[in-house]
């Protein structure tokens, strides 16, 4: 930015990146084409007489490095010729400092070699917002590429955005260009397009390198590119020239924030490492604009004794941060007033309205909303500010604003708009996501309906569903406006809104695991519910607040607020309010561990249910009712619990609740070795979920068939449907699901002797369970963790992870999860010698199993049983743990569990000198465990290798 003050505003302007070095122009001016041949007095520039003399086919032969630089005034054109022995010719002065754009460069250098090859002309349009740098990019790729062209190159401003003055007409430009070329001015026809032809004539089998800078739309830049003959044509513009035929658009944003940084340290001539964070704020509070770090830079540049941190702090401090971006005569905020005082009025009008959007982001129907504007009409207009380079589009039709234009933008409206025309644009948008979310609510989740708040009249929504993923895809890509939205309306005191968009939004939230921003919505809700006083939206609000801090594991707040709530219910004499409190409360204390009081508080609530006649909802407690008896190991209670739920679904047709019942009793069907009935049940509740569209939910399904072919030995099937799972989680932001998804596969890869990548997958699981603050889910995964250490041998690691996993697991230990670690644990101890401690815990594990009925833990737990025994020596009762898992593993067909009998009989039989029978027995165990591609399969193998059942 050096002395930049002394650039006129129209130069710094047209060079938009704040270049250092003053600009040398030797011009003659040329208003008319009639003017006395006197005003071309520029010595540099030949004369009228020498124009004549030049041979008509023979433009630049005599000086094949000549530059020409034409710069319009009113009108008229200023023409400067460059010799040919200077470095930057007659091209606009550059500074040394250019950061960045290295893709941009390589693509016109690839640009200029096709020009070559081709012996066509290329024309580039190199586009973006004031102040981002077009022309010192330009100006920086003619000076890198301009001895590719041996005819010449040629700068022309065309003045498309310049102050108090009008973009060059097409006709003058031409004029001088033609001047140039060596054609008399009475040769030179007074029409456009002839003198276009003759243009295009005279440059035909040429090489040059064309800049037109500043262009004011297509139709002035079409009569001004050069014929054919391997010419290269830069074009830059504030708008994107999609009418330029031929030409490859080229578009520049914002400067990365090193790169802005890097800009900054070189035209300020600063480079203390000490201010290196100062810099990196000040240059994003520059909107990282080449033009804005430019002047900041300059004005450092010239207060030695000031630091970058007090550049900062000016920014942070002024009231209107885009006007203090400024030197002694250029502002960022005259360039963007030049692109906003190009638009037609009416346009004009829909930009300021569009800058008091309530959020960052928006797309076509709630930017006609907020301004009040049928879609299309608000489309042509969007469409006109993105050509523009006034509003970014992120996605297929949804923009933002740049930080700096946004923030101009809201000046210019408090200045120009009422506030109630303000007031009414937030109001209008509000109106459009309350009514658009129940729309989408309505056509998502059949059977469920939420009335409008009393009072609330709902706007006509502009968005149409006509399915229930596209009603859940509007949902997901709206999720952060609509978070904004409710911040907002909080803000604005528009309580009705900031109850109304947290309620709507709940059970999305919930089914799509949304729960921190179910979180921050509900805490509003309850402010906006006490603001109005309404007592009965204020219990509702507590009501689903509790149960999103209960989900969190934050079950101290969910209760507290589930007491209040209950309060108010009972005060207003509202049963339902009452219920679903008790459903509430019921959930909370599963969560918590306390089944038992669980299971009291659900009871209620479904009777309440019941005597107000709301089966759906009684449906859905009875399947809390049937978590928490699975929970419980009441495994056959809670298999018939969710049977009844999926009978009262189905008598509602409620797809949505039949689908989840389905999960529900395939999962249990497991607990009870239902095997064949769980995937029938799984595969139907998927197909429902594809119907709905809940992609969510049927991800979560084939995670839970996938688990069940594990439990059937389907090691195959269960790897490729857990992996399918875990990508589609990834993609979907479901940390939760991932967790799980990797909990089993890594489950699966161990059980398979993929020890390396399943003990990854399993740490990884148990990370994110305990980022997400999910207590049993990381607990589960680490006693698997703890049981592999068992089964790798390490077995002080084993009792290390698996004691901590007791004191993790609390009181929210399930009767199964504690069966299974101390069962892991007692075989960790006998491996240490402790036999006492090993007998201890396992006969407890065999006691919780046969409390609950888990018959297959039972079978493999007397397998442990019989290995310990074996291991202290004492035979006789390793073979009657052995017999007894033997027998339960037959009754109830469960072959691997069986073949792992058979491995501890065929070892008894070995040390009572069996031998024959004990390898009969071992290599049946071999046979299955092999098949199925078991980890245990190699153990075996080992063992009949070393003459284990080999004959006397």
């Amino acid at each position: 930015m050096q002395n930049r003050a002394e650039h006129a505003p129209s130069q710094v302007l047209d060079i938009e990146q704040g270049q250092t070095g003053q600009v040398h122009h030797r011009h003659v001016i040329l208003r008319h084409r009639h003017l006395p041949k006197s005003s071309c007095t520029s010595t540099s520039i030949p004369s009228q007489e020498k124009y004549s003399q030049m041979p008509a086919d023979n433009f630049s032969q005599g000086d094949r490095n000549t530059i020409i630089q034409a710069r319009s005034i009113h009108g008229g054109v200023l023409l400067a010729s460059g010799s040919g022995q200077s470095t930057s010719g007659g091209l606009p002065s550059s500074t040394p400092v250019f950061t960045g754009r290295t893709e941009e460069i390589e693509a016109l250098t690839a640009a200029a070699a096709a020009s070559e090859d081709s012996g066509t002309t290329i024309i580039h349009t190199i586009d973006g917002m004031a102040g981002v740098g077009k022309t010192a990019f330009a100006l920086r790729v003619a000076r890198l590429l301009k001895d590719r062209f041996p005819d010449g190159a040629l700068y022309a401003q065309l003045h498309g955005h310049s102050p108090e003055r009008r973009p060059a007409e097409p006709g003058d430009a031409l004029l001088s260009l033609l001047v140039g070329a060596g054609i008399p001015l009475e040769q030179i026809p007074e029409d456009v397009e002839a003198r276009s032809a003759l243009w295009r004539r005279r440059t035909e089998g040429k090489r040059m390198l064309v800049i037109l800078d500043d262009a004011a739309g297509s139709a002035q830049v079409r009569p001004l590119v050069p014929g054919e003959g391997g010419s290269l044509v830069l074009v830059t513009s504030r708008i994107r020239m999609s009418g330029l035929a031929g030409a490859t658009p080229l578009t520049l944003s914002p400067l990365s924030a090193k790169e802005a940084a890097l800009l900054f340290t070189g035209l300020s001539r600063r480079a203390d490492t000490e201010e290196a964070e100062d810099v990196d704020e000040l240059v994003h509070l520059c909107g990282h604009l080449p033009l804005a770090v430019g002047i900041m830079a300059g004005r450092l540049a010239h207060r030695p004794s000031w630091r970058v941190r007090d550049l900062v702090d000016d920014l942070v401090s002024a009231k209107n941060r885009v006007r203090a971006i400024r030197t002694e005569d250029v502002s960022v905020a005259a360039a963007l007033d030049l692109s906003f005082d190009s638009l037609p009025g009416d346009v004009q009008r829909f930009l300021l309205l569009l800058s008091f959007h309530p959020c960052s982001e928006f797309d076509v129907h709630s930017a006609a909303a907020a301004t009040g504007l049928d879609p299309d009409t608000a489309r042509n207009n969007l469409s006109t500010l993105y050509d523009r380079h006034l509003i970014l589009e992120a996605t297929r039709e949804r923009y933002n604003f740049h930080d700096l234009i946004s923030e101009h933008l809201k000046i210019r409206a408090l200045n120009s708009l009422s506030s109630a025309s303000r007031q009414q644009t937030i109001k209008r948008t509000l109106d459009y996501f309350l009514a658009t979310a129940h729309a989408a609510d309505a056509i998502l989740y059949e059977g469920r309906s939420i009335s409008p708040l009393p009072g609330v009249v709902l706007a006509e929504t502009l968005s149409e569903f006509i399915s229930p993923g596209q009603a859940r895809s509007w949902l997901r890509s709206e999720l952060e406006n609509l978070r904004t939205a409710t911040r907002r309306a909080i803000e604005q005191n528009l309580n009705d809104h900031a109850l109304g968009l947290p309620r709507v939004l709940s059970f999305f939230l919930w089914q799509e695991g949304f729960l921190g921003v179910d979180r921050e919505l509900q805490e509003i809700a309850v402010l906006a519910a006490e603001r109005l006083g309404n007592e009965l939206a204020l219990g509702n609000a507590l009501t689903a607040l509790g149960r999103v801090q209960t989900s969190l594991g934050y079950t101290e707040a969910g209760d507290a607020d589930q007491r209040r709530a209950h309060t108010i219910f009972k005060s207003l004499g509202n049963p339902r309010g009452i219920a679903n409190t008790l459903m509430q409360r019921g959930l909370n204390e599963r969560m918590r561990g306390r089944f038992s009081r669980a299971l009291d508080y659900l009871n209620q609530a479904k009777e309440g249910y019941e005597r107000i006649g709301d089966i759906g909802k009684s449906a859905k407690t009875i399947n809390h009712i049937g978590v928490v008896q699975r929970r419980s190991g009441l495994f056959p209670d809670a298999v018939k619990s969710h049977e009844k739920a999926l009978f009262l679904f189905r008598s509602l047709s409620d797809r949505l609740g039949i689908a989840i019942s389905l999960n529900y009793l395939g999962g249990a069907r497991t607990d009870i070795l239902g095997y064949q009935d769980s995937i029938l049940e799984l595969q139907e509740a998927r197909e429902i979920y594809a119907e709905l569209g809940n992609h969510r939910e049927f991800v979560n399904t084939v995670r839970s068939i996938g688990e069940v072919k594990y439990l059937t030995e389907d090691y195959p099937g269960a790897i490729a449907d857990l992996s399918w799972s875990l990508q589609e989680y990834r993609e979907l932001g479901n940390r939760l699901g991932e967790a799980n998804a990797l909990h089993y596969l890594g489950s699966v890869k161990c059980d398979t002797g993929d020890f390396l990548s399943g003990t990854t997958d399993l740490r990884e699981s148990a990370n994110i369970f305990e980022d997400l603050q999910a207590v049993s889910g990381m607990a589960c995964a680490l006693s698997k963790l703890g049981i592999l250490h068992e089964t790798s041998g390490e077995y002080d690691e084993a009792i290390s992870v698996l004691s901590a996993t007791f004191n993790i697991f609390n009181e929210r230990i399930s009767p199964q999860r504690e069966a299974e670690t101390r069962a892991a644990l007692g075989s960790a101890q006998a491996a240490l010698g402790d036999h006492a401690s090993a007998l201890e815990n396992l006969e407890h594990a065999l006691s919780i199993t046969r409390r609950i009925g888990s018959r297959r833990e039972e079978a493999r737990f007397l397998y442990r049983l019989g290995r310990v025994h074996l291991g202290s020596g004492d035979v006789p009762c390793a073979r009657q743990a052995f017999d007894g898992a033997l027998t339960t593993a037959v009754e109830h067909s469960l072959p691997l569990e069986k073949s792992l009998a058979l491995e501890g009989l065929g070892r008894c039989l070995h040390e009572e000198g069996r031998t024959t029978e004990a390898r009969e027995h071992l290599e049946r165990a071999l046979t299955h465990l092999s098949s199925i591609g078991s980890v245990h399969a190699s153990r075996v193998e080992a063992a009949l290798s070393m003459g284990e059942g080999s004959s006397d």
